[in-house]
């Protein structure tokens, strides 16, 4: 049986003092931050589309019984010059988000065709967001991380400030081991 004050204790306690941690028993908040084993997919939520950031996609997961988390990530998108050039590192962060999108939906089991198009029209991120929903009920393994954002400080050196609303991202999904 579990005693929620001795869970608190141990949970508070300075790192190593009881041993090794399991990550999932290190996890803090009301988020739940840190790598989840067989978190099960239970809704999929959509956004209109943001002039500014394109179209994103959120899911919800019960990371284990009585902990639900919603988590949301933004789709690729073409780059449109716009009168400045595309830089590299525009280009690669709309890179990486194509790869988040397909190793999540890899994780989730969709395995027919992989997407290799940016989201771009309402028609593409409908079909997205309907294969996502088709996985309702399968597991995977996730990692939430704290939302917030790299600071150059004055002397060089860079500070995470986290959100001020308190949200929390997927830092990875992978495929779970765990039935």
């Amino acid at each position: 049986m579990s005693d929620p004050i001795l869970d608190a204790i141990v949970g508070q306690a300075p790192e190593g003092m009881f041993g090794e941690e399991d990550e999932t028993a290190a996890a803090s908040g009301p988020y739940g931050l840190g790598t989840w084993k067989g978190a099960e997919l239970v809704e999929v939520l959509d956004f209109p589309k943001s002039d500014r950031f394109g179209y994103k996609v959120g899911l919800k997961f019960n990371l284990k019984a009585g902990l639900p988390y919603t988590g949301r990530f933004d789709l690729p998108r073409t780059l449109e010059a716009n009168g400045h050039d595309i830089e590299d590192w525009m280009q690669s962060k709309e890179d990486r988000r194509l790869k988040f999108l397909k190793d999540t939906m890899t994780a989730l089991g969709f395995t027919k065709k992989q997407t290799y198009a940016a989201i771009d029209t309402a028609e593409q991120y409908n079909t997205i967001v309907e294969a996502l929903r088709q996985l309702i009920g399968n597991r995977c393994d996730l990692k939430v991380a704290e939302d917030g954002k790299n600071v150059k400080a004055d002397d060089g050196s860079w500070t995470f400030i986290p959100s001020e609303k308190g949200y929390t991202k997927f830092a990875w999904i992978k495929a779970s081991r765990k039935k």
